[in-house]
């Protein structure tokens, strides 16, 4: 049963969400969208982007961040290293990249959207592109080409991680 606040609205609280290593990840789950979440996923940004397929309705209750770390409960709203270094992923090449791997994208150093890497398509002759699962900010999951979608500043500016050490980052926890 939802609780509603004093207006009549599901309050933001945020969920106990840790890393593999028990570190605290700071999230938040709000049920608004607000004007500044709505204009990274206009139906312009979308159109823009004609590669890029709608997989959802918007949802305010996560982020990208959320749906690549949370499983779509939470907004994570944390710096995303830490969480990467705990939870055992490493960093590989574009080549290597495969189903299920992360591709983080970076803007000026900072992390400015993550998604899972789905497969690869092919576009002329033998050169190849990403394909990515997505959520635009907290509008829609999207299924999108690496390039397509508003977060892309450069194929210098993306990243790719794949889960390497979870074994090793159990041991670590285990009593």
């Amino acid at each position: 049963m939802l609780i509603l606040d004093q207006s009549g609205q599901v309050p933001d609280k945020p969920l106990g969400l840790v890393t593999r290593l028990g570190k605290v990840i700071d999230n938040i789950q709000s049920w608004q969208l607000t004007t500044l979440d709505w204009n990274p996923i206009s139906a312009e940004a979308i159109r823009s982007h004609p590669n890029a397929r709608r997989l959802s309705e918007a949802c305010p209750v996560y982020n990208c961040h959320g749906l690549t770390f949370a499983s779509r409960r939470t907004a994570v709203t944390q710096e995303l290293q830490p969480i990467l270094d705990d939870d055992g992923y490493s960093e590989i090449r574009e080549g290597e990249a495969r189903e299920g791997d992360l591709a983080v994208y970076y803007e000026d150093g900072e992390v400015t959207h993550t998604g899972f890497v789905i497969g690869r398509e092919k576009l002329i002759g033998s050169v190849t592109s990403v394909r990515v699962w997505s959520k635009w900010n907290r509008g829609p999951e999207m299924s999108h080409l690496l390039q397509e979608c508003p977060y892309f500043r450069g194929e210098d500016n993306i990243k790719f991680y794949r889960m390497t050490e979870w074994r090793e980052s159990w041991r670590n926890i285990a009593p």
